[in-house]
């Protein structure tokens, strides 16, 4: 610390005597040195504004270590400045010589950038490839050859991949069904099968019927829906209704070929039609108390048995 206090005292005291010193020398320049004088002033100038830059980097530093050595360099740079402010007064020849070696070191150590400039260097450089918004609605990637699955165990390897790990959200990225729905369409009709789910830790045989009849075709189509969720022989849970099936049944935006069927004010089934079966399977969740989390709680798959 005293060393640097010596370095720091150092530096005062020879900024006091180069603008001493330069305002005696001033008085005596005759008016043939004039060119000189403008090229004195000049390196001077650039001289001063290193050694100010150099100071400010050195109150930016944390440690004793490195603030002795940026001590050692602004000295440097102040033995620097007196050798050459020495120089100016001795002839234009030598002037020159110091303004190039200024313009030199002033290359060799620029001016540190301010944070607006990193800041907008980082924006400019920035990959012109960034993604847009999360969707989290079924990847259609994954789908691909859903129109294949032939078997109940495919059918569990398909339903496990598509599996949502974030239904509310992923609600977001649904609208209503459209009437030119493909994977709706093929809806139309009567299926019957079962569902395996497990609510809080008990595993449960769900019988499931879905019925569905289109009465009004077009861009909103209308009809009857009826959903039907039975255990031991008892229905517990009757989804249905009349008119359009856009409040019940959602297509999503991104192309998916799943649909989402509201069941129940707590439960939805994200439903797949597997062409080369003839049949529908999907994976069921219910949802928390407070709407917004919900949970996978199992699997269906209904075969048609009527049209």
């Amino acid at each position: 610390m005293r060393y640097f206090l010596f370095t720091l005292a150092a530096i005062a005291l020879f900024l006091i005597g180069l603008f001493v010193g330069h305002a005696r020398v001033t008085q005596e320049i005759p008016a043939a040195q004039t060119e000189s004088k403008i090229v004195s002033e000049s390196v001077r100038g650039k001289l001063q504004g290193i050694c100010d830059r150099e100071l400010a980097d050195y109150y930016k530093l944390k440690t004793l270590e490195e603030r002795y050595k940026k001590a050692d360099e602004i000295l440097g740079m102040v033995i620097q400045i007196f050798l050459a402010d020495l120089g100016l007064h001795l002839s234009p020849k030598t002037l020159e010589a110091a303004h190039a070696a200024i313009a030199q070191q002033t290359l060799d150590h620029p001016a540190p950038q301010s944070a607006t400039d990193a800041t907008n260097s980082t924006e400019t450089t920035k990959p012109s490839n960034a993604k847009g918004p999360q969707s989290f609605a079924p990847d259609p990637v994954k789908e691909e050859g859903i129109a294949n699955v032939r078997d109940e165990r495919e059918v569990n390897d398909l339903l496990n991949k598509l599996r949502l790990e974030d239904l509310y959200s992923s609600m977001k990225d649904a609208t209503g069904v459209k009437g030119g729905n493909e994977q709706f369409l093929a809806l139309v009709g009567k299926f019957s099968g079962s569902a395996n789910v497990t609510i809080e830790g008990a595993s449960k045989f769900w019988t499931v019927d879905l019925d569905i009849a289109i009465t009004k075709r077009g861009e909103k189509p209308e009809g009857n829906l009826s959903l039907i969720l039975s255990e031991n022989g008892k229905a517990f849970s009757n989804k249905s209704g009349n008119g359009g099936f856009g409040g019940d049944i959602k297509e999503f935006k991104n192309g998916s070929q799943a649909l989402l069927i509201h069941v129940s004010p707590s439960r939805y089934l994200q439903l797949y039609y597997l062409k080369s079966m003839d049949a529908v399977a999907g994976n069921f969740y219910e949802s928390e108390k407070d709407g917004m989390q919900f949970n996978f709680i199992g699997t269906t798959l209904l075969h048609r048995v009527g049209r």
